[in-house]
């Protein structure tokens, strides 16, 4: 794959959009890709733009005039089918452009060139990295001759004729398109009877918000329409500049002025345990928040945090690894201050930002935040953790790392916290001293508020009463700083008022519609996995692929439905797993799903078992 190319000088260039496709470019932030032989104008990119009858004269004497006639038309009507294009300009003031896209009513949005093609890059891995290029304008009847061009790929990529002179265009060019998380989009007459032409597909990979500059606002664009997309804008990029067009009483041409639009201040937020992101994913999702940092001890779950923030939330990779930081929470005082030791810095620094290194969570977030949200690891209160440890996990150090969220919480003294994690906490007692009074004690010692030791059992919430259709109970514990305007009980009685009415979810509600899965008749290694089973059916599914079934699994699993083990009691289940493995188990490690009730809680560790 050849690296970017950038093949013309304009920082910024422009895309012009009705009001309906500027909303979804602003909150989806991508840029759309179209076949390069589904264009408008017939004559774009088209083959017959070339004269092929001027061959050399060597080599029509070894090959003949017809068929390096017929080979050239070919390999440029193949290379028209293989490319996919993105249409921009070089202006923003376009007195025509803007009077096609809905009589001034739409929008144009000024994008970073160089931002725009180091943001796909990020995430290409097809055949070539997008370049950007500038159009050029010819009377079509003056054909190049293919055979001397220099480059007839470009030539064929960027000619059009001279009646689309006032678009200025400028092209981001690709073959083969290939973008991690890219949407695709197929034309529905092309899904009803699902034949799909492969150049029908329109292509929409994600950029950064950072390449979003500047928005122009129609003419005649509708004040509702105008406020939804001025405040799409500002989510995506707070540092956007917005201005409205207006005639020129004098001229005939557009001129701009300078809105004064003002970012809504979000709540900013540490997540402390971060994981993949999924707490601060719920957070984000309301557009109320904003994740100052996120921080995470293991590799594989940074990478997919600081991706995440990427492709979903408009960051640049430079500030998702600076937000998204890898480290060790018991370390608390490096982790606020930074001024890393150098034991830290040998098993830290080469993952992270060298602004987080230096000056830790501080230097990123400031002396404080609005609220701190985490979830310890689990295992240690884990009831089926417990239970299969041969002290119950009394001396397990994870019983202690709420100590850390302590410290964090008192440390930057945000107006409420969000602490979550398992029912088992209820019950676990380390240093027999049950840890719920443990977790009073500390907070109540920085001065903050939560649920008194007793009352915590009614903080436990269950995802199936939030239209989920998972059976995953947890205990949210919300803690308020002492002496402020927030009541802890407000909280509870607003996440209880947020509670569905409807009936729960069920599993049929979530994979009723997939396409059913057989067990293949041999079982076979793809890689390094062993692949048990298949989809059958004509519409197949990317990623539905289940866990592997040895053929041990498959006829325990045949017993157990057969017999609607699912309802026999906690002793016969245990039985039957030492009966088929000759192991024992002090929890039950077979159950079915159902289709008309929520699943049980998926488990991470669900491949061993």
């Amino acid at each position: 794959m050849c690296p970017i190319t950038i093949r013309m000088g304009e920082r910024i260039l422009y895309k012009y959009l009705d009001v309906e496709g500027g909303l979804k470019m602003l909150k989806n932030h991508n840029l759309q890709f179209t076949n390069a032989s589904k264009f408008n104008d017939p004559f774009d990119c088209h083959p017959a733009l070339f004269d092929y009858t001027n061959v050399p004269e060597n080599e029509e004497k070894w090959y003949g005039k017809d068929f390096l006639m017929l080979k050239g038309k070919n390999e440029m009507e193949n290379l028209r089918n293989d490319t996919w294009i993105c249409c921009l300009s070089k202006v923003h003031d376009s007195l025509l452009m803007w009077a096609y896209y809905n009589n001034n009513k739409g929008i144009c949005i000024g994008l970073n060139r160089k931002a725009v093609l180091e943001s796909l890059n990020k995430t290409f891995f097809g055949f070539m990295y997008p370049v950007a290029q500038e159009v050029k304008y010819m009377n079509i009847s003056s054909k190049p001759n293919y055979f001397n061009s220099k480059d007839p790929c470009f030539e064929l990529w960027t000619t059009k004729a001279e009646v689309w002179k006032h678009e200025k265009e400028v092209r981001i060019i690709t073959n083969d398109p290939a973008w991690l998380n890219s949407e695709l989009d197929i034309p529905q007459e092309f899904k009803k009877d699902k034949k799909v032409d492969g150049r029908e597909a329109r292509y929409y990979p994600r950029i950064s918000g950072d390449c979003f500059e500047l928005l122009y606002l129609g003419v005649n664009i509708n004040r509702q329409r105008k406020k939804e997309i001025i405040e799409a804008a500002i989510e995506l990029n707070p540092k956007i500049k917005i201005y409205q067009m207006k005639d020129d009483p004098n001229a005939f041409k557009l001129r701009k002025t300078k809105l004064k639009v003002m970012a809504k201040k979000k709540y900013t937020f540490i997540d402390l345990f971060a994981g993949c992101g999924g707490l601060s994913e719920g957070f984000l999702q309301t557009e109320k928040f904003e994740g100052l940092a996120h921080v995470e001890w293991e590799s594989p779950m940074v990478n997919t945090l600081r991706q995440r923030l990427v492709d979903r939330w408009g960051h640049s990779a430079e500030d998702a690894k600076k937000r998204v930081i890898k480290f060790d929470v018991q370390k608390t005082e490096e982790l606020i201050n930074g001024n890393w030791s150098d034991e830290t810095r040998k098993d830290y620094e080469k993952e992270n930002h060298p602004d987080i290194v230096s000056k830790g969570l501080k230097g990123l977030v400031g002396d404080t935040v609005d609220l701190i949200i985490g979830g310890p690891p689990c295992q240690a209160y884990s009831i089926a953790g417990r239970a299969q440890s041969p002290t119950g996990m009394k001396f397990d150090y994870r019983n202690y790392l709420f100590e850390s969220f302590v410290k964090i919480v008192d440390a930057f003294k945000p107006k409420v916290f969000v602490f979550e994690n398992v029912p088992g906490l209820l019950s676990a007692c380390p240093g027999d001293k049950p840890v719920r009074n443990r977790i009073y004690e500390a907070f109540q010692s920085i001065g903050y508020d939560i649920r008194t030791p007793d009352k915590l059992k009614d903080s436990v919430y269950c995802a199936e009463d939030y239209e989920v259709p998972q059976k995953r109970n947890r205990i949210i514990i919300i803690g308020t700083k002492q002496g402020s305007n927030f009541n802890v009980e407000d909280f509870y009685n607003s996440l209880t008022a947020h509670k569905s009415k409807s009936p729960h979810k069920t599993v049929k509600d979530a994979i009723g519609n997939m396409p059913k899965l057989y067990p293949k008749d041999k079982i076979i290694k793809v890689g390094r996995c062993n692949v048990s089973h298949e989809q059958k059916e004509e519409e197949h599914i990317d990623l539905h692929i289940p866990r592997y079934h040895g053929e041990r699994d498959q006829k325990l699993f045949t017993e157990w439905l057969n017999n609607s083990m699912n309802k026999f009691s906690q002793q016969e289940k245990k039985d039957f797993y030492t009966r088929i493995t000759g192991h024992t188990s002090n929890h039950i490690k077979y159950r079915n799903l159902e289709w008309d009730k929520p699943s049980p809680t998926v488990v991470a560790h669900l491949h061993k078992d």
